[in-house]
């Protein structure tokens, strides 16, 4: 019987990761160029066959145990195409249509809320939002409990234009990782932390603060499918 290995090793496999962080749609719309349909959530959003909601399980486990941490929406967890079609039958989701799907995902960033979907580019299954006083991805990588890049797959770093910047911090203080800091009276993230996950963007009046493209980074994988057999090889090879 081959030696079971460590989830730690398993799961921090070198390039295949199981999810990715989509920027808000406001980042999409304003700041980025020639963003691709799989990088946008209402994008995936209308490519879809059928849309479950679900409650967050970070949440709904932290409330469970008497000590949730936040205020945000529970039911705010996406389910795509077969998944949805999974939790619509164990009756744990229930279906709902893409109209719908986009007023959930606009709520979700009206309340600061980080998405996250499958690390693939077609048939997207899994689309969570986050906050990071709750759930398992965002709360050790603000914490630097764990390196952002052991965990997820991080597309996008945010990046200011001093030119067009007024130093009014509204985007550290917008920043759900904390990871703004002022330098110079201008503001710079961390990009060994950053998510490229949009939030700060929202506060900005001048379109100083952006996201641009990681230039080290190849593109998801190009179907569910092939995410999870290159995971798989790659756990069977460590």
């Amino acid at each position: 019987v081959k030696e079971a290995r460590p989830l730690a090793k398993a799961r921090g496999t070198e390039n295949a990761k199981s999810f990715r962080y989509v920027p808000i749609e406001k980042a999409v719309d304003y700041t980025l160029q020639g963003v691709l349909p799989y990088e946008q959530m209402t994008k995936i959003i209308e490519r879809s066959e059928v849309i479950a909601l679900v409650h967050c399980p970070c949440r709904m486990m932290r409330e469970v145990a008497g000590n949730r941490a936040c205020d945000h929406t529970l039911e705010n967890c996406i389910k795509f195409n077969d998944m949805a079609r999974f939790v619509i039958d164990k009756g744990i989701g229930r279906e709902i249509s893409k109209e719908e799907a986009i007023e959930v995902i606009k709520k979700t960033e009206e309340e600061g809320l980080i998405h996250f979907v499958d690390n693939c580019q077609e048939d997207v299954h899994h689309n969570c939002n986050c906050c990071p006083c709750c759930c398992w991805n965002v709360y050790p990588i603000k914490k630097k409990i764990v390196p952002r890049d052991f965990l997820m797959d991080t597309y996008f770093l945010r990046i200011t234009e001093n030119e067009e910047c007024t130093s009014c911090e509204a985007c550290v203080d917008a920043c759900p990782l904390d990871i703004i800091t002022m330098e110079d009276g201008y503001p710079v993230a961390d990009h060994e932390v950053c998510i490229g996950c949009g939030v700060c963007l929202s506060p900005c009046l001048t379109g100083a603060a952006k996201l641009k493209r990681r230039e080290d980074k190849k593109p998801p994988f190009a179907s569910f499918k092939e995410l999870h057999e290159a995971e798989i090889k790659e756990v069977w090879k460590s």
